[in-house]
């Protein structure tokens, strides 16, 4: 499924790179990766980070 935008869609590069970064500083590893398995506690507070910005 290759699901297009719109050609007036505008993707506002401050909230995406402060949405990468947040998602980024949750469950860091080595150095340039993440950690966060299935179930963990970081694994969940990046999904209840994620269902706040949903509400």
């Amino acid at each position: 499924m290759n699901a297009a935008l719109p050609p007036d869609a505008r993707i506002d590069l401050n909230r995406f790179t402060a949405t990468i970064d947040a998602l980024s500083g949750i469950g860091p590893g080595r150095p340039g990766g993440l950690s966060r398995l299935a179930l963990s506690d970081t694994d969940r507070e990046m999904r209840d980070l994620f269902v706040t910005w949903c509400q």
